[in-house]
């Protein structure tokens, strides 16, 4: 929605938009968490349980990150964008690589997704310096969250498509013909 505005962003929208961010990923985080307890408790989840809470928590990080490359974004500044996503890139191949070949671990993806993004979040709060001072408007984020609705829905709906294949072609072929989907996709 903010990269939508025709209008230049004053600093109330900008700290509600961050504001906005913090909350619903805390919110999400929140329930990710105790979701992830409660089918630990019925189904026992291994090393993917304390795994899945080391990379749930950086949600917050990356939805505040979002709002920072917004402002780049809506600024012009692609330079500042590509360097960031490109040292995102780096970090996240190099680290795992580095990691998982020295320490063969389910936890060198899980550390390299960790140093990459803060990096780049630390690199996106020295680009777009001030973006992270929330401002706790409760009205204004709540009409910013309904205009950003429809925004936020277009990729809800793609993401839908994602389960045609399983559930109606695993129902109806079986797991094979959903492999067969998948890499024809």
């Amino acid at each position: 929605l903010l990269m939508s505005e025709a209008r230049e962003l004053d600093n109330a929208t900008i700290g509600n938009a961050v504001a906005l961010s913090l909350s619903v990923s805390a919110v999400g985080t929140l329930v990710a968490i105790m979701a992830a307890c409660s089918i630990n408790r019925w189904v026992a989840m291994g090393d993917v349980f304390p795994a899945f809470l080391v990379m749930v928590a950086a949600t917050v990080l990356q939805n505040v990150s979002n709002v920072a490359t917004m402002l780049l974004e809506r600024a012009l500044d692609y330079r500042r964008v590509a360097f960031v996503e490109m040292t995102y890139q780096l970090a996240l191949t190099f680290v795992a690589v580095g990691i998982g070949f020295f320490v063969p671990s389910f936890w060198a993806p899980v550390l390299s997704y960790w140093t990459a993004l803060l990096l780049s979040t630390s690199m996106l709060v020295y680009y777009s310096r001030g973006v992270f001072r929330p401002v706790w408007n409760f009205r204004a984020m709540t009409q910013l969250a309904w205009r950003s609705l429809p925004f936020a829905a277009n990729p809800w709906v793609t993401q839908l498509r994602d389960l045609v294949s399983p559930v109606i072609v695993g129902a109806a072929l079986g797991p094979s013909a959903v492999g067969i989907v998948a890499l024809t996709m």
